[in-house]
């Protein structure tokens, strides 16, 4: 068949995508197109006041940049740093157009994309306080499709006063990021974000000013509730997943049914390096039933996906995780409730909820006998 030379073609390459306000954030793995589930996470705020486009309120040393690569989302935004060919400094860019640190723990990302440099330093800076990041190799980072990797790093900083830096630098094979210039691409970066928080959220675009994204919020009530529920008695499904969290002391919600209170409610939640998953019912004021851990699980797992089953009805109350043994309560009353919240429970699940593998009628949670 005829074949061309040197012409331009339209290739799929995965981007990624904004959810308009009060659409679902449905979310897919790059490498394997595999569905990863609703997504919901916790209200964040990238301090940056230009994370994206690089440029204006950027300084270079040793380097230049400009916006000549394809980005993760697809556009021609990405900015190259061709570092130049001076002997023994750094060759990256840096900003003081942010906001200052916080005390606690915060979470430093950039997507890259390697070149001749496949390595980074992150550094924060605000002239009382100054930490470096270990030298991060790009690769390690996650994938998100088109070669390009975000990279994080989460620190504690000592103050919160002065004027807040955020430096990158490229690191040589050598791990230096002082060393001789080659005049040569050293990588390509896109969408800086600099959050409180111990783990990186989606990524929040700052074109001038800092910007916050409220928390993700499913919720059902109404006719869209009353029209399937049985308060009665029914089994729960989800498979659920969280990309963060470290604090034993949280609730991390796959679910919430409740009549809007803390009095009357239901639901299943994850505790990070505590008791794992657990289900719990509270009826007028009372836990009546507390099935935690469910399976003899002893943690919540970063990153990794769990099957749960929760069922209910007076006096009978089971739940398991990954189909292992089955933990019950056996005394007990049913909550009166009215509405659905999906990824929360006391904390935001921040992670996923994904469809079932079990063949159940409805994609997410199910409910009902």
């Amino acid at each position: 068949f005829p074949v061309t030379i040197g012409q331009a073609i339209t290739n799929y390459i995965p981007v990624l995508l904004t959810a308009g306000g009060g659409q679902p954030r449905f979310d897919h793995n790059p490498t394997t197109s595999e569905s990863l589930g609703l997504l919901i996470e916790e209200q964040r705020t990238n301090i940056i006041n230009r994370s994206q486009p690089i440029g204006s309120g950027w300084i270079t040393q040793g380097s230049s940049i400009s916006a000549t690569a394809i980005a993760p989302d697809g556009t021609l935004s990405g900015v190259v740093i061709q570092e130049d060919t001076t002997a023994s400094i750094r060759h990256g860019v840096y900003t003081n157009s942010m906001g200052a640190y916080s005390t606690s723990p915060t979470t430093f990302s950039v997507y890259a994309k390697a070149g001749v440099r496949n390595k980074l330093v992150f550094v924060g800076y605000n002239g009382v306080w100054s930490a470096s990041s270990p030298v991060l190799n790009i690769s390690s980072g996650t994938p998100v499709g088109n070669g390009w990797f975000r990279v994080s790093w989460t620190v504690t900083p000592t103050s919160s006063s002065g004027t807040a830096f955020v430096e990158i630098w490229p690191a040589d094979a050598s791990d230096n990021i002082y060393y001789n210039g080659g005049g040569w691409n050293a990588m390509s970066i896109w969408g800086v974000q600099v959050e409180v928080g111990s783990f990186p959220s989606s990524f929040i675009q700052t074109t001038g000013a800092a910007a916050t994204r409220a928390a993700d919020a499913a919720v059902m009530t109404g006719a869209n509730f009353t029209s399937w529920f049985n308060n009665s008695e029914g089994t729960t499904y989800a498979e659920t997943s969280t990309i963060g969290g470290t604090n034993s002391s949280q609730y991390l919600g796959v679910y919430k049914f409740s009549d809007g209170t803390i009095t009357n409610r239901f639901g299943l939640y994850g505790r990070p390096l505590a008791a794992g998953y657990g289900a719990v019912m509270t009826t007028n004021g009372t836990t009546v039933a507390g099935l935690e851990p469910i399976s003899g699980s002893t943690s919540t797992t970063v990153n990794t996906y769990s099957r749960l089953a929760y069922s209910y009805k007076v006096n009978e109350f089971s739940a398991t995780r990954n189909a292992s043994a089955v933990t019950t309560d056996t005394a007990g009353g049913v909550a009166a409730v009215n509405k659905l919240e999906i990824g929360i429970y006391d904390d935001v699940l921040n992670g996923y909820i994904k469809k079932p593998y079990l063949p159940l009628t409805c994609q997410g949670i199910v409910t009902g006998k």
